[in-house]
């Protein structure tokens, strides 16, 4: 698996607070061991949008999408 991290989210990490950071950090190594883990409330994709390559377009809470 390779996680790709685009400038938007580079810029948006920077601006959340120390104790969020830790927390995503934390969320981040349960990811690379196990994408689908329970805690992180993940689903596979398929057809088109199945890859192996991850992309983190954008980090805050769910009222950004």
């Amino acid at each position: 698996m390779k996680i790709i991290y685009s400038s938007k989210f580079a810029r948006e990490y920077k601006k959340l607070p120390k104790e969020i950071k830790i927390k995503a950090e934390k969320q981040e190594k349960i990811f690379r061991l196990n994408p689908f883990d329970a805690s992180l409330k993940t689903h596979k994709l398929f057809g088109e949008f199945k890859d192996t390559t991850i992309y983190f377009h954008s980090v805050g809470d769910h009222l950004i999408y």
